[in-house]
């Protein structure tokens, strides 16, 4: 047994945050016999062992793994992939991404009716492995404007019809929200821009467009504070004041209040630098308010990420 394979031998108690690689497998979009044959020839995952003698490997590698298989997807070899730091990584996924090959013109439909079906049979792990391995082919960031959201677009028809129950509206949601998570929080940790504060108001329950956001802001550099739902006022203000925040974003969605949204709005602008953009995001007719930017849909979103420039 290798010097490295014995450090990782310790026996576990218990299972908490650690899977079988079946689980690990299904959780980064990779094939078991891959993981295995990483391991083998690279050392890489490698597991710890129950008492029981089982091996599992712990969660916390998924990210991590979530890149490579996103690397491998845009062409680079494994040996290079399964061997790069985060950085090296990350580096390759922002120069490769311009460069995906366009899929055919009835695809994105196809896909999109392919990953409603298992939203009707509530497939979560299924769900979850196209959704990433489409993420690998993409990119993120076109993943995000070219699949996601014409995706929840249809999704939010379905329920209004009737197709769909709020069950499936909701158990969707979280499946994406799960995956956008899991591509942005591990490239936020290596910025080369500002920071950029994303949150909703207090009382405002949804996320899914800030995670939208937090890709493509991530995917352009900059590292995001994810503040989430019913963020008071006042902990928007502490945060959007920290040096090196360039932004504050702020979600809207078509059952928000308006006009408590719109004076909040005003109080935030009021409270920040005047340095801060302050962004409001989401396709609903906002009150006009004065120093805050409105903008209603994502590929407008990644137009504007030019114009965020550095905090002096």
């Amino acid at each position: 047994m290798s010097a490295t394979q014995s450090d990782h031998d310790e026996v576990l108690e218990g299972d908490n945050g650690f899977v079988s690689i079946g689980g690990l497998a299904r959780a980064c979009g990779l094939a078991v016999e891959t993981l295995r044959n990483w391991e083998r020839r690279y050392g890489f995952p490698m597991p710890h062992r129950r008492g029981s003698g089982h091996r599992r490997y712990p969660m916390s590698l998924v990210p991590r793994l979530s890149l490579i298989r996103e690397v491998i997807d845009f062409g680079f070899k494994p040996s290079f992939a399964v061997s790069a730091t985060e950085d090296e990584l990350v580096t390759a996924i922002i120069s490769a991404r311009g460069a995906a090959p366009r899929g055919r013109a009835g695809e994105p439909l196809l896909e999109i009716e392919d990953w409603l079906t298992l939203v009707r049979s509530f497939g979560g792990a299924s769900l979850e492995l196209k959704l990433r391995r489409s993420i690998g082919r993409l990119g993120a960031s076109r993943f995000v404007l070219e699949r996601a959201v014409p995706f929840l677009d249809e999704l939010g028809r379905k329920w209004e019809s009737g197709a769909l129950t709020v069950a499936h509206e909701h158990f969707a949601s979280a499946v994406v929200e799960n995956v956008l998570s899991s591509v942005w929080r591990p490239l936020s940790l290596r910025p080369r821009g500002s920071r950029v504060v994303l949150a909703s108001f207090e009382g405002e329950l949804h996320t899914l467009g800030l995670h939208m956001a937090a890709v493509l802001l991530t995917m352009a550099g900059f590292e995001v504070v994810f503040l989430g739902a019913n963020t008071p006022l006042e902990d928007l203000l502490l945060a959007g004041n920290e040096p090196q925040v360039a932004a504050v974003i702020v979600g809207f969605v078509k059952s928000s209040n308006l006009e408590t949204g719109a004076e909040r709005l005003a109080a935030l602008r009021a409270g920040l630098e005047p340095t801060r953009t302050l962004v409001a995001g989401g396709d609903v007719p906002l009150l006009e308010c004065s120093g805050v930017i409105h903008i209603k849909t994502m590929a407008a979103f990644e137009s504007f990420l030019p114009t965020l420039g550095e905090v002096d």
